[in-house]
């Protein structure tokens, strides 16, 4: 593995990076900034990649952002008890799942994108599966 370079955007830590088999040239960011970004994956040696979309909306840390199957869609996790749901054609958070007591520490799609499964902090843990 070698160094290629550096991508700038979050005001803080980076906690989580996600990419899709569906479109290789996007990646998304979650940070302890609260923010999410969409990147779009340029190849070029001197910028690697191009932010695209900054989205927000939650009231603590960042701990975990994935992408749909298709990559259309990514969900995020955050120490506010909720996830986000956000639609990357358009930037807008299209559905928002509270219920945790604890913070959100881990979030997945189902394979069908049907479900998104989420993990808290605690002492026996929290698991939940709500439908998109």
């Amino acid at each position: 593995m070698a160094l290629r370079g550096e991508l700038a955007g979050h005001a803080d830590w980076v906690t989580s990076i996600a990419t899709s088999e569906a479109n290789p040239s996007l990646l998304v960011t979650g940070s302890r900034d609260k923010t999410v970004i969409a990147w779009r994956l340029t190849g070029d040696a001197d910028t690697l990649a191009v932010p695209e979309r900054r989205l927000t909306g939650h009231k603590h840390f960042i701990s975990d952002v994935q992408l749909s199957m298709d990559g259309q869609y990514a969900i995020s996790a955050s120490w506010d008890g909720s996830c986000r749901l956000f639609d990357l054609a358009t930037g807008d958070c299209t559905r928002q799942f509270h219920g945790a007591k604890k913070d959100l520490l881990s979030v997945a799609f189902s394979s069908d994108n049907r479900q998104v499964r989420s993990a808290s902090a605690g002492c026996e843990g929290w698991a939940r599966a709500q439908r998109v």
